[in-house]
């Protein structure tokens, strides 16, 4: 019996040097990112928050920013916006929602090429703007990654500068 009371207590003891390791070392570090539930934190900042719908909100400081397509998407903005890379966050944000333009255009076309109202002729012609809005797709989605691989590329750097602070 007197066992399990000091068992509890050290465990209660190890439980709360823990939580205070935790708060000193994740929730204020300003290069920390971790998931809780359906939301991410990073940086101390930004708060990414999954929606119903599917899409990744991103809050700084408690303020709207925007809705994107993705986690990948949305942790990306946050490093460019983190490190003061506004030009590229404004490419990766401009990327992202094109690419959401042509996924629900894609979808419209698919619908309406399906439809039995339809000439055979606007068929035709709805199968070509589809194929122009893969075209487009596919560049974007080629973009968007290349944006994505510059804010990995500027984390990346931003860590190995640590190593040099003396």
């Amino acid at each position: 019996m007197a066992y399990c009371k000091i068992r509890s207590r050290v465990t209660d003891q190890a439980t709360e040097l823990l939580s205070k390791v935790v708060e000193e070392n994740i929730f204020d570090n300003p290069n920390a990112i971790w998931r809780f539930g359906n939301k991410i934190f990073a940086f101390g900042a930004y708060q990414i928050i999954k929606s119903e719908h599917g899409y990744y909100t991103v809050y700084k400081g408690g303020y709207f920013v925007d809705d994107f397509s993705s986690s990948r998407s949305s942790l990306s903005w946050c490093i460019l916006d983190k490190l003061g890379r506004k030009f590229d966050a404004e490419q990766l944000q401009l990327f992202d929602r094109e690419i959401n333009r042509r996924k629900n255009e894609m979808m419209y076309y698919r619908k309406y090429i399906n439809s039995k109202k339809i000439s055979q002729f606007e068929r035709e012609i709805r199968i070509d703007r589809l194929d122009d809005a893969k075209l487009y797709y596919r560049a974007n989605l080629e973009q968007l990654n290349k944006c994505i691989n510059v804010a990995k590329y500027w984390q990346q750097k931003g860590f190995d500068n640590e190593t040099l602070r003396p």
